[in-house]
């Protein structure tokens, strides 16, 4: 995400150790000798700004900071940041304005002082929820849609909905898409186009 006051681009990652997969049965396949342990999914983050026509990143190399014991619960072995990009809560109105919203699984990293410090929203979402990607409604809210999981998908075929009233603090249980927006078990991105716009 870019923070517009700024112009700094906040960009998260993870990083495993070589050889590992998320599933058993990619074991064997290309580089994959075992599955992820607990806490081998590490969330790493860098700065980057916009200089003589490329993008600079701050600390960028060996040093990645590491942040997963602030923004990763305990006892997790697959993680997975997005892969929906993050936002910049814009509204005059809210708030909340300029704080900085980056989507994971189950639950929303948030900066309210330009990136210098990152937290978790309080609570955790449903464990049927997967990759997830975020936008900023024209009343304030926040739409959080998240795909549902393998062994959810056969009850609940459709994408999963939540709305922050909080600046993405905290997100109430999800709903099931009130449009049915069919789930075809891939992640899904939307974009705010003008007011009232989403696709």
């Amino acid at each position: 995400v870019v923070d517009q006051s700024s112009g700094v681009l906040h960009l998260f990652m993870m990083s495993a150790p070589r050889g590992t997969c998320q599933m058993r049965r990619q074991v064997g396949e290309a580089d994959c000798v075992r599955t992820y342990q607990e806490g081998e999914r590490r969330i790493r983050y860098v700065r980057g700004r916009f200089q003589d026509g490329r993008m600079a990143f701050h600390r960028a190399g060996r040093d990645i900071p590491d942040l997963t014991a602030n923004l990763q619960p305990p006892s997790t072995r697959f993680d997975l940041i997005g892969p929906g990009a993050g936002i910049q809560i814009a509204n005059h109105d809210s708030p909340y304005r300029g704080s900085l919203l980056i989507p994971a699984i189950g639950r929303t990293f948030i900066s309210d002082n330009g990136g210098r410090s990152w937290r978790m929203g309080d609570g955790r979402l449903s464990t049927a929820s997967s990759e997830t990607t975020l936008m900023e409604l024209d009343d304030g809210r926040i739409l959080r849609n998240d795909r549902v999981t393998r062994r959810f998908r056969e009850e609940h075929p459709s994408r999963l909905l939540s709305f922050s009233e909080t600046g993405g603090e905290h997100f109430p249980a999800f709903t099931y898409s009130i449009l049915t927006v069919p789930d075809p078990a891939v992640q899904a991105s939307m974009l705010r186009y003008a007011a009232g716009q989403l696709f």
